[in-house]
């Protein structure tokens, strides 16, 4: 049951009128005190002077314009000057074909500039045919530029005080706006009072509402229940059957690149011994061909019980200064076939687990040498020369940087984003797809960040590890 409640449009309203009327009282008095309000007269200036400019039209008549702001701002001596200074229209006859002679207008006039100025007149100034000011009389004169001349407004004292303490008293529109906000203020009144009305018009209602409320609360607790047990039903049931598809994927990889290898180990054994007179090239051979699937096989079984093993009590590492060249030196003597590009510059010293960043990088080396690299390049630096395309692990701020580079044929765009998962491997290469997935471990058990660029013509990988400021300066170690 939906239960009626007081409309916000009650609230809505009655807060509205409130506030118009608040508005209008207050700009009924902000309106009346303006009105009432001497002004200066540089602020009169500026506005008189900006009410003729907004009238002025050079395609009317001069004479018809200054006669016009003069009944609009009430000033009796309104004239029009021409671009050479020459007053070429006014509403006091006696000015028309007088040249401006006080510099200050003149100097306006010429610069496009509003000016003021308080100046005596020299002669008689008539309006209308009676005269109004007389020689000595103190004018206060404005200029104000237009589009080709401008416009000249006279003032004299007398006019300009009674302009300035002029009274209005209370205006029509001060009256309007009063009226305004007590209609306003009835209008609100009406609101609250029709407000408590409807609130106490649906109070027994609301109590009984309420118990439906409770119980409809209760009933919608219990289906939120259900949806987060079914949730997770669903979410576990996607785990489970996620890892019987993985499971089921590795077993199927695993029972094929443990097969291969171990078949020709055993293909071979049975050739020795069934031919005990094989030639001693062939037999070597073939024994050749036995240690190199036996060492492929052991690498597999390593990886997989190195994976399980740090998955489980995770990867001990024991941080300590070791030089970059140190560990270049570890790998390739584990590896003489690395081209090993070492540095007679000044790099960082390594804050690093020696024995498993030599591993690392070593694991790194063999990983490209399984996916078609026939030449592999290591270097030592204090930063990576490359935008990665991804990069897993947190790259230090100070640190020290080690490169492979191989000639490979590079790794696909669409297998890119999973290299560094688990059981993930392209289609084409053999392995179990643990190997970077193990570097990855490691790099993040030495707070550091692998980083990867791949083209058609080969692949990168730089190893940042955490070094200190100092620097250690380095022999260089030919390859």
């Amino acid at each position: 049951m939906q239960v009626r409640r007081p409309s916000p449009l009650w609230a809505i309203t009655g807060a509205a009128a409130a506030i118009a009327a608040a508005s209008l009282v207050l700009a009924g008095f902000t309106h009346h005190r303006n009105v009432n309000t001497p002004i200066g007269e540089g602020q009169l200036f500026v506005r008189d002077a900006t009410t003729a400019l907004a009238m002025v039209d050079p395609s009317d008549d001069p004479s018809l314009t200054v006669r016009q702001i003069r009944n609009d701002l009430r000033i009796e001596a309104v004239s029009y000057v021409s671009p050479d200074g020459m007053i070429v229209a006014s509403t006091a006859d006696g000015l028309v074909g007088e040249a401006l002679a006080n510099g200050v207008l003149g100097f306006g006039l010429s610069q496009g500039r509003f000016v003021a100025v308080a100046t005596p007149i020299a002669e008689n100034i008539a309006i209308d045919g009676i005269v109004e000011w007389r020689p000595g009389d103190v004018l206060y004169r404005v200029l104000q530029p237009t589009n080709g001349g401008a416009v000249l407004l006279d003032y004299d004292i007398s006019e300009l005080l009674a302009r300035r303490s002029s009274n209005a008293g209370v205006t029509n529109t001060t009256v309007r706006l009063y009226l305004l906000a007590l209609a306003f203020a009835v209008v609100a009144a009406a609101a609250v009072i029709g407000r408590n009305r409807t609130a106490r018009h649906n109070r027994e209602i609301a109590r009984e509402a309420e118990l439906m409320r409770l119980h409809t609360d209760e009933l919608e607790h219990t289906n939120a229940e259900l949806d987060r047990a079914r949730t997770a039903a669903e979410r576990a049931l996607e785990l489970a059957e996620e890892k019987n598809r993985v499971r089921a994927e590795f077993v199927l990889m695993i029972n094929h690149e443990l097969r291969t290898p171990l078949t020709a180990v055993v293909t071979g054994a049975d050739l020795l011994r069934s031919d005990p007179e094989m030639p001693a090239a062939s037999r070597e051979e073939i024994l050749n061909a036995m240690v190199l699937d036996g060492g492929r096989l052991e690498e597999m079984i390593d990886q997989m019980l190195a994976v399980a093993r740090i998955e489980n009590r995770g990867l001990n590492v024991e941080m300590a200064p070791v030089s970059g060249n140190d560990v270049c030196l570890d790998v390739v003597s584990r590896d003489q076939d690395i081209l090993h590009h070492g540095h007679a510059v000044e790099l960082p010293v390594a804050i690093s687990d020696r024995v498993t960043l030599t591993q690392l990088i070593h694991s790194l080396v063999d990983n490209a040498r399984s996916h078609g690299a026939s030449e592999v390049r290591l270097q030592c630096t204090s930063g990576v020369p490359f935008d990665p395309q991804i990069e897993v692990g947190v790259r230090p701020q100070n640190a020290l940087t080690f490169v492979i580079t191989d000639n490979g044929p590079g790794i696909s765009p669409e297998f890119l984003p999973r290299i560094f998962e688990k059981y993930e491997k392209d289609s084409f290469s053999s392995g179990t797809g643990l190997g970077l997935y193990l570097a990855r471990m490691m790099i993040e058990a030495l707070d550091g960040s692998i980083a990867v660029s791949t083209s058609p013509h080969g692949t990168k990988m730089a190893v940042t590890v955490q070094a200190t400021a100092a620097a250690k300066r380095n022999k260089a170690v030919a390859p």
